[in-house]
């Protein structure tokens, strides 16, 4: 009993002894150039990462996901800018009906959690009643969903049932993956178009990481946020990668009559 109690404590303190490190994903910032795709006006909305919060009542516990508003990914995007860059020309009453189909693309990946960032584009009408679309000069909205919500880094178990027999001499290991969401959004912020991209790498640890030195843009020491910034910065490159190749509608990006217009 000793003897186990012993080998118990001497893994635990191993595991939280480690130092950990996650392999930079390799990016490739696109190049603009003087791509057609910038003579868009694009409003960035979303691109708030997910975080957690746990509760516990009685035996169970409650893991919720819910929208970081303290970090924003948008610049991150060498295209668009900011939803609150464009100011409002326009207030536009809109139906109950055609709010909540407007509204569908968005929170129905990020539920309740994402309204506030839905009063960017939506108000109630005078003295509360009705709905209105803060029309802006935009040709488009991309809307951003960075997730999963939950579970975005898996253990290796193989991998970790040795790393325990041999007290994380042989690294503790797990796979971190990202996904990215861009919903495209046409000027009354009615879905046109939907891109998607995915970003995966490797979280280790072990105690000789101690006297190991890190390598910039390599191998980072583990920091959850640098993690996620990583991770999404190489999904936006892929998703902008994409818009250069087949365009904002699944079509060869052209120039906006309506932003030459605006600009006589």
């Amino acid at each position: 009993m000793l003897k186990r109690r012993f080998l118990l404590i001497s893994i635990v303190y191993c595991l939280f002894s480690c130092v950990s490190y996650y392999s930079v994903p390799p990016t490739s910032k696109p190049e603009l150039g003087g791509s057609s795709i910038l003579n868009y006006r694009i409003a960035l909305v979303g691109f708030h990462p997910f975080s957690t919060s746990t509760e516990r009542t009685g035996q169970i516990v409650t893991v919720t996901a819910f929208l970081d508003y303290e970090r924003d990914f948008t610049d991150l995007m060498q295209i668009g800018k900011p939803v609150l860059d464009y100011p409002v020309i326009a207030q536009v009453p809109i139906s109950t009906a055609e709010f909540q189909k407007r509204l569908r693309p968005y929170l129905s990946r990020v539920r309740r959690t994402g309204v506030p960032e839905m009063e960017k584009i939506f108000d109630s009408g005078p003295r509360g009643h009705g709905i209105i679309f803060k029309k802006r000069a935009v040709d488009y909205y991309f809307v951003a969903v960075h997730g999963p919500p939950f579970g975005r880094c898996h253990e290796d178990i193989a991998a970790n049932l040795l790393s325990i027999m041999t007290f994380v001499t042989f690294p503790f290991r797990s796979i971190c993956t990202s996904h990215t969401e861009i919903l495209i959004m046409d000027s009354n912020f009615e879905q046109v178009g939907e891109l998607n991209a995915s970003t995966e790498t490797e979280l280790s640890s072990a105690w000789w990481y101690y006297f190991l030195d890190s390598i910039p843009g390599v191998r980072e020491p583990m920091d959850a946020h640098a993690l996620d910034r990583s991770l999404f910065r190489s999904d936006i490159y892929k998703l902008e990668a994409e818009l250069l190749r087949i365009g904002v509608r699944g079509e060869p990006p052209i120039e906006s009559e309506e932003y030459h217009d605006s600009q006589e």
